[in-house]
């Protein structure tokens, strides 16, 4: 069946960047526009409401795709009773990064902030009890806007929404896994001479990286 998906993904996938795919806003600028084909939702992988702006822009908008699928296959893994995820895939065609992915029930019908009952700052409810054991990530406390503390067991990135079928999914899973600071600037670290002149640091062209589940999963069991 995954296959099956995969495989209807990437003619849709395909269409749309051929052009045959009529946008659901066709008002908007091409790199702005979305699509929905077979009762898959579409989206192309630009930075085009400056979400990724601090994060390196568009280099960071074409990592983020994988970085959620990579969370998928994570929480896909833990295979938590009662948590649903949708099916993601990310195709490259021509030049463009696709996400396609399946459609919550409902969510196009209201207004996506109401739908959140976890990791909104504003709605944090648990969605999932123990499903930060299996992912070794702690529980911790965040504050929302009126330094209320709400417990949560993953990213406050992470958005759980309450499908018209009853379901609870979890979505925007590209910060599941903790950043890898190898590839972050350090503030205050200055190289010598030497070093600055055969072009050292070398910057990477954005803030999107992570370390690898192999990586967390063999420090934690050592």
């Amino acid at each position: 069946a995954n296959s099956d998906f995969v495989s209807t993904a990437t003619r849709g996938a395909m269409a749309v960047v051929d052009g045959n795919v009529m946008p659901i806003n066709p008002s908007e600028e091409p790199r702005q526009q979305m699509f929905i084909w077979n009762n898959i939702f579409f989206s192309l992988g630009f930075d085009v409401r400056d979400q990724f702006k601090d994060l390196g822009g568009e280099a960071a908008a074409h990592a983020a795709p994988l970085l959620d699928l990579n969370g998928v296959r994570a929480y896909w893994a833990v295979d938590q009773e009662g948590l649903y995820l949708i099916a993601t895939v990310v195709i490259d065609y021509r030049g463009y990064r696709i996400t396609a992915q399946t459609i919550v029930p409902g969510i196009l019908e209201r207004d996506q902030e109401q739908s959140v009952v976890y990791g909104s700052t504003d709605f944090g409810k648990t969605v999932v009890s123990d499903d930060s054991k299996k992912l070794r990530v702690q529980r911790h406390l965040v504050l929302n806007k009126d330094d209320t503390a709400v417990e949560l067991c993953s990213s406050v990135e992470h958005k759980g929404i309450v499908g018209n079928d009853g379901r609870r999914y979890i979505l925007d899973l590209l910060f599941t896994f903790p950043p890898d600071l190898n590839f972050l600037p350090v503030e205050g670290e200055d190289l010598n001479h030497v070093c600055q002149q055969l072009g050292f640091p070398k910057l990477h062209p954005h803030r999107l990286v992570c370390l690898r589940q192999e990586l967390i999963d063999a420090f934690v069991e050592h």
